[in-house]
């Protein structure tokens, strides 16, 4: 056999390499049988490496292990959620380029731990893809030690959990928003005038909502007889120019420009999208505010149309989240019912008022009646019992 041949053969992909001889047929018989079996488990790892693929895409997870050279090998799926194109190198310190900057001492702490101590640790940090999207990773490092207490192995896993702690924070934005209702129900309950907790309820409403501007706008008859729209209160952040400076948004006529919307909200439909996808009339008016993202939410004072709730977004482009919308429109609601309230509460004063006045006024016809009589019954019995007198002396004396 000639070693360098047969190097350079294998080298090629030659699986075996035989001298010829009477035995040759039984060597390729068994060398064949060796092929299908090595096949075999070739096409069983891919299979598993396949659905390791899978698995990793489906639930956005990746793995890693520390090689003997100190090199880190890392799987696809690692490499996806980190947002990279290719992997973050093979050191550490490839993937600390990529940790947000708020998160990079318990970076450094838990490779401290793991790496030196051979601690399996159990945490949670956020990296910085190439897109500049941030990712939230929960991670599981194991260690495996030695007789002696020496490192033998590390490996671990990160699980991305952004829509987790995105659910998260709308929980608690969700909850921080019911509070404010809460506190603002509580108020206008004890007093009849609702506008006067509705500045402070809009400011809570705007900064737990992380909005950039909050509004409410109420409906009224122009002098033409024609509906208008008219800014009530208004909530913005402090470099967001507010409305009431905008001569645009002072008494908008609804009709025609704006038939869609109030058709939609007399239906009680919520408005929302991003201002560059609206029609013309709208977009126009948006865009002069600054607004990007708008959601409207119609308030209702009982079955009557009041006006609206609307909240915009300066910053970015937001696609509103059902769990945003859901508060929100609960919070069009309990407005609408803090007026509604409001208005009955003025009429049943009102009506409580003219009832009073109705009152006394019956008191006083009552004593009126009274004093008549008083002084008819004794107008009225004086002369009537002088006659009577003078017919008893007729009667008993005979003139």
């Amino acid at each position: 056999r000639d070693p360098g041949r047969e190097a350079e053969a294998r080298a090629q992909g030659t699986f075996d390499c035989f001298v010829p001889n009477p035995q040759t047929r039984e060597s390729l018989t068994r060398s064949f049988r060796h092929l299908k079996d090595w096949l075999d488990l070739e096409n069983r790892l891919k299979s598993r490496q396949d659905m390791f693929d899978w698995m990793e895409r489906t639930d956005s997870f990746g793995s890693w292990e520390v090689r003997a050279n100190g090199d880190i090998l890392w799987s696809k799926g690692l490499s996806r959620i980190y947002g990279l194109k290719n992997a973050p190198g093979r050191k550490l310190s490839g993937l600390r380029n990529h940790v947000h900057p708020d998160d990079l001492e318990v970076f450094d702490r838990a490779n401290e731990a793991t790496f030196e101590q051979g601690w399996p640790l159990d945490f949670e940090y956020r990296v910085v893809g190439e897109d500049g999207k941030i990712h939230h990773l929960h991670v599981n490092r194991e260690v495996e030690l030695g007789p002696g207490g020496d490192i033998v192995r590390i490996w671990g896993m990160a699980r991305e959990v952004s829509l987790q702690k995105e659910f998260e924070e709308l929980l608690f934005r969700r909850d921080a928003i019911l509070q404010v209702l809460a506190n603002f129900a509580s108020r206008f309950l004890r007093k009849v005038d609702w506008n006067e907790g509705v500045n402070e309820a809009l400011a809570k409403l705007g900064k737990v909502a992380d909005v950039t501007r909050i509004y409410l706008f109420k409906k009224n008859i122009g002098p033409d007889g024609a509906e208008i729209l008219s800014l009530h209160n208004e909530w913005s952040m402090e470099w967001v120019a507010p409305l009431s400076a905008m001569p645009l948004t002072r008494d908008l006529s609804i009709s025609p420009r704006y038939d869609t919307w109030r058709g939609a909200m007399l239906k009680r439909k919520v408005v929302t999208g991003h201002v560059k996808h609206f029609r013309k009339e709208e977009r126009n008016l948006f865009a002069a505010t600054g607004a990007k993202s708008v959601m409207i939410l119609p308030v209702f004072a009982g079955n009557a149309w009041w006006g609206f709730l609307g909240l915009s977004e300066h910053r970015s482009e937001r696609d509103w989240l059902p769990v945003e919308i859901e508060s929100m429109m609960l919070a069009a609601n309990l407005f609408g019912s803090a007026i509604h309230y409001g208005e009955m509460s003025r009429k049943l004063v009102d009506a409580n008022r003219s009832a009073e006045k109705a009152s006394s006024a019956a008191l006083e016809a009552n004593m009126a009646k009274s004093m008549f009589l008083a002084n008819m019954s004794h107008e009225i019995r004086t002369p009537i019992s002088g006659i009577l007198g003078m017919a008893e002396m007729i009667i008993t004396t005979g003139l």
